[in-house]
């Protein structure tokens, strides 16, 4: 019989620690529930900051049609308010969000007849001007509003003392001004989210360390015998070797029953031996 071999525990699976996998977990939600955050919070911010200029400039516009349209209400026509010209250009020296203003006729007299940008007088109006004004005389919208790319317009319709539409002024500006503060915005949201998550997940390993490590720790203590009870069944239902000590309480068993096995044989060999004896005395007898 040959002697055991021990045989080394059995593998341990290699996983995270329970308190390494409560803090990925945990670092997932904090970088998710920041990043949710800051993408509404951004929405949020582009939404007002786009409703702030739009009051702003509809405020300078409103203000504006007042004054354009006070001489209307009078009687005079487009053309002979005088007024119209130095007006434009004191609005927009004013603000510099406003990049031209123009004031433009309708129905017959369909050109634009006042502006602060050069080459516009004489000509006919933008026709996205005329159709968000609502075309020639049919309509008289409080304020529209057209985009053409990086060029945005908010206008308003003017009326004679009848309340029919005579002309509209258009307000344009610049939407880069837009896109520079929300690219601002989202630059400093980017920063403050990873600063928040950071934090957030230092504090959380902290907290990990010091309330769940001697959890996580005795886990892994019943985790081990777990595995060890569990590679030992494997090991002796598969008939892997056995260890040194059990090798030699076999030996034992083994030598203690070949003793046993050899002394039946012996007193079998006797028994046969003393049966054939007695059969040749029988077999003389009966000869005589």
């Amino acid at each position: 019989m040959s002697s055991g071999i021990a045989v080394g525990a059995p593998a341990r699976p290699v996983g995270l620690r329970l308190s390494h996998k409560i803090s990925l977990v945990l670092l997932a939600l904090i970088l998710f529930g920041a990043t949710l955050v800051g993408v509404l919070a951004y929405y949020k911010y582009r939404s007002l900051l786009t409703s702030l200029i739009v009051t702003r400039v509809e405020v300078t516009l409103s203000n504006l049609q007042n004054d354009i349209q006070s001489p209307l209400r009078l009687g005079l026509s487009l053309r002979d308010v005088r007024t119209i010209k130095p007006l434009l250009e004191s609005t927009v020296r004013q603000d510099s969000l406003i990049t031209s203003i123009s004031v433009f006729g309708m129905g017959a007299d369909n050109q634009v007849l006042y502006s602060t940008a050069s080459g516009l007088v004489g000509n006919a109006p933008e026709a996205g001007w005329v159709t968000a004004a609502g075309g020639k005389g049919e309509g008289k919208k409080h304020f529209w509003h057209y985009d053409a790319g990086n060029v945005r317009t908010i206008g308003s319709v003017l009326v004679d003392r009848l309340d029919q539409p005579v002309g509209a002024v258009a307000l344009t500006y610049d939407a880069t001004y837009e896109a520079g503060k929300l690219a601002a915005m989202r630059n400093e949201m980017m920063r403050n989210v990873a600063i928040i998550s950071v934090v957030l997940t230092v504090i959380s390993a902290i907290i990990m360390y010091l309330f769940f490590r001697p959890v996580s720790g005795h886990l892994d203590r019943l985790s081990r015998v777990l595995e060890a009870r569990e590679g030992g069944d494997a090991t002796a239902s598969a008939g892997h070797e056995i260890s040194p000590d059990a090798a030699d309480g076999i030996d034992r068993e083994y030598a203690r029953f070949r003793q046993t096995a050899d002394a039946a044989e012996r007193q079998l060999a006797a028994l046969e031996k003393a049966s054939g004896g007695s059969a040749g005395s029988s077999g003389k007898g009966d000869a005589a």
